[in-house]
């Protein structure tokens, strides 16, 4: 059996013709430690990635509550804002009845003064009526009785010779 070789000064091989497994762990220290620092940078990108994945996911429900609550706030506003027009508008409305009502309620009084004038007006029109036929039938007496004195009843005949009905008439002719 060789005495040097490759991996160093002492025997290479065994009694059984093999080479041992502790001449080989100085050829793979480095390629183990290499192994060693890459499962553990491998274990912390794991943890890190873990940990940055938790607090993303944190992050992510906080976000998702914070939406939750915003479009809560949003349905609440606008619900309310609803309700304040609907309030706005049933109260304008009634206002505008009220006043159409109050309205209507004049014109009748207003319709009804109109009416009253307008009975009265016809009223008077009508005695006023009266009273023009009666001027007119004094006044066809009268030109009668001056142009026909004999036309005349009895009692103005009389009254017209002895002078009370008018002094201004002219001399009857008998």
């Amino acid at each position: 059996m060789s005495q040097g070789g490759p991996f160093g000064q002492g025997r290479v091989r065994d009694e059984s013709g093999m080479i041992p497994a502790k001449n080989f762990a100085p050829l793979f220290s480095d390629g183990h430690l290499s192994l060693q620092q890459i499962c553990l940078e491998l274990e912390h990108i794991k943890r890190t990635i873990s940990q940055n994945d938790e607090s993303l996911r944190t992050e992510i429900e906080e976000i998702d509550r914070d939406l939750d609550d915003e479009i809560h706030e949003r349905k609440d506003g606008f619900d309310r804002l609803r309700r304040e027009f609907e309030g706005f508008a049933h109260r304008r409305s009634e206002k505008v009845v009220h006043e159409l009502e109050e309205f209507t309620k004049e014109q009748a009084v207003r319709d009804g003064l109109r009416f009253n004038q307008i009975a009265e007006a016809v009223k008077e029109l009508n005695r006023l009526k009266l009273h023009l036929k009666s001027v007119q039938m004094m006044w066809s007496q009268l030109v009668n009785a001056i142009s026909d004195p004999s036309r005349l009843p009895r009692c103005h005949q009389v009254r017209m010779e002895m002078g009370v009905v008018g002094q201004d008439a002219p001399p009857s002719e008998s």
